[in-house]
Order: C-alpha cells, then structure tokens, then sequence
C-alpha cells in the first residue's frame, strides 16, 4: 500500500509517495466552555503561551489563568519574566506531596525540578495561587470583566475582576486524520477521550502506518520522543530486509 501526501501552495504542487508514513499530529487544547466564554479577552492557555514565547508580550491589565495541570504555572511563570505581575493563578487540581509526586520525581525529575521552579517563581514574585478551584462562569458586558470560580470540593463561589482569563481543560489527541485513514480508535476510560488503537510498537490496524506522540494518547515530550524512535525503527524495518527488532525493545525499557 502506497501512501500519497499532497501539498499546494499559489506557484506549486508536491505530491509525495511513500510505502510507510508516521503519523505524529500531536493534540489540541480544550478551552473551557462556561457561560461567556466568546467574550474578547477570553483564551486557551496555549494562545497566551504563543504570545509570551513567539512574541515577547503580554497583555495589559490584571490576568487570570485558570487550568487543570503544569501549563497554567508554566504560563504564569512566563509571564513573570515579561515583568508582568499582575497575576492570579486558579489550579483545579488539589496539589499534595502523596505518593505519586514522589513517583514522577523519580521516574521524571526534571519535570518535578521545573514545576518546583515555576511555583518559586510565583511565591518570589508574590502570585497568588489557588488551589481546588475552576472556573464557572465569565462575566462582562463588552468584554470580559470578571470571573466566578468554583471550589471543587465545598461548591463555593467566588468573584475576581480581571481582564483577561487564560483558561484550559488540557488537551486531546488530534485524531481527525488518522481516522480518515482508517485506523481504529476507542474511548479512553480514564480520560473518555477518543484515542487511535496502536500497539507497543507504534504500529496500528492499517499497514505501514505508525502513530507517534500525544495523537496516540497524552503523554508528553519525553514519551513523544520515545515513541517517534520506535515508529521511525519500525517504518525503515519495513522498507528493508533488516530487523530491528531488538533496538525497538531497547527504546520501550527506556
């Protein structure tokens, strides 16, 4: 089975041929949809991280960033280094020393010494965050004006003018192509996310097509990485007569 990847731009068209192909798409953010949630100077976290890495700049005027993860501190952080103070980070996870953090700094130390450092960042820089907390609604006449958050656990209501509001419910593998090349998916009963079926080796029901990264399911960089290693061994092992077998096993111990 051959595939076919197309390309037009306004001078040319490029039409590529291939008998294997690694589909790595990655995934899209979910925004958070509450009532006024279309209000100009509502965002996803991932747009105010575009603004503050590709552009230097962050807005004018009181932010508040509320999310369900490491972006939301990430993004506070970024913020701090524009010289923009006037912050209020809202966490819906209630964040504890328990024993799956002890395992993520072992297995992941950098990514614990990161989140350690960006939550330094916001105490130095005297960032309020709260912890348990998401967003309920938004609320504005021209543009936002405020939000009332929700605490996860007690139902309380609280009110906080801001604004902008850089909100987010995390991400979801991006799909949509893979399926219209026919490759199997199910719901992620932890997530209940749509997800491609793929096995260890990357490889999936439609042959000579791998699925590297977070469109196979979230899982982060590091895992991306390992995962990319493994379909690019498995798409050369079926362009040749060499087997690579072993070094696959080698990346998945890793």
């Amino acid at each position: 089975k051959n595939f076919e990847i197309r390309s037009i731009s306004e001078n040319q068209q490029i039409c590529l041929k291939s008998r294997s192909i690694i589909i790595c798409t990655g995934a899209f953010e979910i925004p958070k949809i509450v009532p006024g949630w279309t209000l100009p100077g509502v965002m996803t976290i991932g747009a105010a991280q575009t603004m503050a890495r590709r552009y230097g700049v962050a807005p004018r005027g009181k932010i508040l960033i509320a999310g369900n993860g490491p972006l939301g501190l990430q993004l506070a952080h970024e913020f701090i280094q524009l010289d923009h103070k006037e912050i209020v980070l809202a966490e819906k996870a209630d964040v504890r020393i328990d024993v799956s953090l002890i395992k993520a700094a072992f297995f992941s130390p950098s990514l614990v010494f990161n989140g350690a450092r960006y939550r330094w960042s916001t105490l130095k820089s005297r960032v309020p965050v709260m912890y348990g907390w998401e967003v309920a609604s938004i609320f504005g006449d021209k543009k936002i004006e405020g939000v009332v958050l929700s605490n996860i656990k007690t139902n309380e209501k609280r009110k906080i003018s801001c604004d902008f509001l850089m909100a987010g419910e995390g991400f979801a593998p991006q799909t949509e192509l893979l399926r219209l090349l026919g490759v199997k998916v199910k719901i992620d009963q932890d997530t209940k996310q749509i997800i491609p079926i793929r096995n260890k080796d990357c490889s999936t029901n439609v042959e000579n097509l791998w699925i590297a990264g977070d469109a196979g399911g979230m899982g982060g960089a590091m895992l991306a990485s390992a995962q990319g290693k493994i379909a690019a061994l498995g798409a050369v092992q079926s362009l040749s007569l060499k087997n690579h077998r072993t070094k696959i096993k080698q990346v998945q111990k890793k």
